[in-house]
């Protein structure tokens, strides 16, 4: 039988640990979401070209690459670490 424990037992963690945890799987999230929208939009662009799709993941790839952005400046990461995790999901959905 799986045994649940309490929450609220093990190690202490500090404000700033759980911040750090939570900026980073916010970024993890954020990053994923471009990737998923530009697998998405090159996935149209091969199988039906001509779609009304296309304008519209192209704005909302456009638009998750933009947020990451964002929040990863906000947050301390230094612009070129960010446009480099951008980077190479462009390069990764490329043919």
């Amino acid at each position: 039988m799986l045994e649940i424990g309490s929450p609220f037992v093990g190690k202490p963690r500090s404000s700033a640990e759980i911040t750090a945890e939570s900026t980073e799987k916010r970024l993890q999230l954020l990053l994923g979401i471009y990737k998923h929208c530009k697998k998405t939009l090159i996935a149209i662009e091969r199988s039906a070209p001509d779609s009304s799709l296309h304008s519209a993941w192209t704005m909302k790839a456009r638009t998750s690459r933009n947020d990451y952005l964002s929040f990863a400046r906000s947050v301390g990461v230094a612009d070129v670490d960010a446009q480099h995790a951008v980077d190479s999901i462009d390069l990764a959905t490329s043919t």
